[in-house]
């Protein structure tokens, strides 16, 4: 049995996408769009797409903690 994840979305708290949350407030938001393999968890199998999954997770983390620190 592996680790249990959570997946935690800001669409709870605002009903709003976080590129537009970052528009709203004046903040940089995605580096890029989001790739629809991450909804297919094979993706795991490949390291150079998991480092991309990486970099866009925390890319929006910095983007929505930005948002909420002015809003």
């Amino acid at each position: 049995m592996g680790i249990p994840l959570t997946w935690k979305d800001s669409m709870k708290l605002f009903p709003v996408s976080l590129e537009d949350l970052c528009v709203t407030f004046k903040q940089e938001g995605k580096l890029q769009s989001y790739d629809k393999m991450f909804n297919n968890v094979e993706f795991l199998n490949d390291p150079a797409k998991v480092d991309l999954f990486i970099k866009d997770g925390l890319q929006d983390s910095i983007a929505l903690a930005k948002a909420l620190k002015v809003a």
